[in-house]
């Protein structure tokens, strides 16, 4: 069961105070995600005019990572389809993101985009991988040599920022960072590389072997 609910006008004011909006621009802000929500983004929140509906965690997470994209100049249909369709992605980058109310001390983790795969063909799911920061240095020389370009966001920077906004509402970001390690999620195959399945294996084993004992320290 989701900790996080929260109304369209709460769930508002966590977005602008997130993106340090002007308060004169709010209201262009509050059409932006209403515009996505005709695009039926996040999934599942067009639930139709009048009817009550509670913002999740998911959602929170889903439009920061397209506003952060559409910033940087990628068009609103190819973010919101790329970011559904990768979502199963994602979810496995935020899973790599420590508490670090928990002291844990690990590289950040990025989701990388290539926006050459814009246009006619594209697959949305094909287009965005989970790296961090050694591999990232090493795709991203690898990609320049292919003259790709490249989009990155850190997704350790998104999740902690937003948990710090969410605790001046009051949300128990202690179980927030637990129903993301809870969320039922498979290892897909990013990049076709066989090496990084075992990289983001390996993170997630060592990430569990920590948090047990940081519970087994603090029952």
């Amino acid at each position: 069961m989701a900790d996080l609910k929260l109304s369209f006008s709460r769930l508002e004011a966590v977005l602008i105070t997130y993106f340090r909006i002007d308060p004169e621009r709010a209201g262009t802000f509050r059409a932006r995600i209403k515009q996505l929500q005709r695009l039926n983004f996040p999934s599942g929140v067009n639930v139709g005019r009048g009817t009550k509906f509670d913002y999740e965690l998911t959602h929170c997470l889903k439009l920061i990572l397209s506003f952060e994209l559409m910033a940087r100049g990628l068009p609103a249909k190819f973010v919101t389809d790329m970011i559904e369709a990768s979502w199963p992605r994602l979810q496995v980058g935020f899973q790599l993101v420590p508490n670090p109310n928990l002291g844990a001390d690990r590289d950040d983790i990025f989701a990388v985009i290539n926006s050459d795969l814009i246009g006619d063909g594209y697959k949305p799911e094909e287009s965005i991988w989970i790296y961090d920061f050694d591999k990232l240095q090493s795709f991203i020389l690898e990609s320049k040599r292919d003259n790709a370009a490249l989009v990155s966001i850190n997704l350790c920077t998104v999740l902690n920022r937003l948990m710090d906004q969410l605790s001046l509402i009051r949300a128990n970001n202690l179980m927030l960072y637990w129903e993301i390690r809870a969320w039922q999620t498979e290892l897909p195959a990013l990049y076709a590389e066989s090496w990084f399945n075992d990289w983001i294996k390996v993170s997630l084993t060592v990430l569990s072997s920590f948090e047990k004992k940081a519970d087994d320290q603090h029952p």
